[in-house]
């Protein structure tokens, strides 16, 4: 199964983005009437600037993980939990008079997330990040959610009980699960442990749980009992828009999957085709060699050579090479046998090692 997921993690992610994406959307065209009266905005805030970081992870995937684009993608991040956080003190905060959660709290953690890094780089930022922010803003923000239930409408109330759930569950999944590394608790449960254990990247369950955040978000703030008499939408094209965002995803899924096993047959396809044909002219090469190296080690100038180095001997194996070099097309092989200095001892044996080479190269051959 990790295999499957592994050839789609570009997919995966884009889906992920997509679906923040859509639920700021939602949350900037939403009607005050639909939903109770919480600052959608900071929320709105939040989805699109994490389908921004989600995005930005694409890119790492695709481009590497350059360092210059890591800080980026880790920044926008960041800032975008710093959004969760303030949609989860401003919601609790609203029906009071006295606030719970006041400014400080936002600005002691982002210190502690900035103390974090220093101490041990991006990756402690991250890590940093995901638990101080990111989890405690995603809970908050899904227990403001859950409080607001009993004061909605009744239509809108289970998706409004769905959309807390999913953003609670999205917390738990982007906050305490984070990449590996030496800080808290992400040596015990990390990205790679949440891989062995279930067999599923850990940015997959993230992607559904996105997904049902937007869809919650979508189909509550569209259902009649939220809207207008006039501006009423048949529940059944809510339902059935949901559905077909259930259906395009996964079909998405298994047409990127099909074509990218498509292609990976055609270059294999294409790759052997080439491998067979150098093959056939690296055995054609290889049989002139050998019938060359065989010439060479029947010739009685050559072998003579090699017994007694001498100008008379050296002429009459050049003569030979020359001849075999003309039959083989192989130049390579006078190319080791001219001397242009007188013969020496020491001269000879240097002039016939290349040839002895290959009749060695040759027996090795035949044996």
């Amino acid at each position: 199964m990790q295999g499957i997921f592994a050839d789609q993690m570009d997919y995966v992610f884009f889906v992920y983005g997509l679906a923040f994406f859509l639920l700021g959307g939602y949350c900037l065209t939403l009607r005050t009437d639909a939903f109770p009266r919480l600052p959608w905005r900071w929320l709105a805030a939040f989805a699109l600037s994490h389908g921004a970081a989600e995005w930005l992870d694409l890119a790492v995937l695709g481009f590497g993980p350059a360092p210059g684009l890591v800080l980026v993608k880790t920044a926008v991040m960041t800032a975008s939990f710093v959004f969760l956080l303030e949609f989860a003190r401003r919601s609790l905060n609203r029906p009071r008079r006295r606030a719970i959660l006041g400014y400080g709290l936002p600005f002691l953690l982002l210190s502690l997330v900035v103390a974090a890094g220093a101490r041990g780089g991006v990756l402690w930022f991250d890590v940093a990040a995901r638990y101080l922010l990111g989890l405690a803003g995603g809970l908050l923000a899904a227990a403001a959610l859950y409080r607001t239930i009993p004061t909605s409408r009744s239509g809108t109330r289970p998706w409004l009980f769905a959309l807390a759930t999913f953003t609670a569950v999205y917390a738990v999944l982007a906050g305490a699960i984070p990449p590996r590394a030496d800080l808290f608790l992400a040596e015990a449960l990390n990205h790679q442990r949440f891989l062995d254990k279930t067999g599923v990247p850990i940015q997959v369950v993230r992607a559904l749980a996105a997904m049902g955040m937007a869809i919650a978000m979508w189909v509550g703030s569209h259902l009649p009992a939220a809207r207008a008499k006039a501006e009423e939408i048949p529940f059944g094209y809510a339902l059935g828009l949901a559905g077909a965002m259930l259906v395009i995803v996964p079909g998405g899924w298994g047409l990127t999957e099909a074509l990218t096993r498509q292609s990976q047959g055609e270059i294999y396809l294409r790759g052997s085709d080439q491998a067979h044909a150098l093959a056939r002219v690296v055995d054609k090469e290889m049989e002139r060699a050998g019938q060359a190296a065989q010439l060479l080690s029947v010739s009685d100038a050559v072998r003579e050579m090699g017994l007694d180095p001498s100008d008379r001997t050296l002429r009459a194996a050049d003569q030979v090479l020359d001849q075999a070099a003309i039959a083989f097309r192989a130049s390579f092989i006078s190319q080791f046998t001219h001397c242009s200095q007188p013969l020496r001892p020491r001269d000879g044996f240097r002039c016939a090692l290349p040839i002895l080479q290959v009749f060695v190269f040759y027996r090795m051959g035949r044996a």
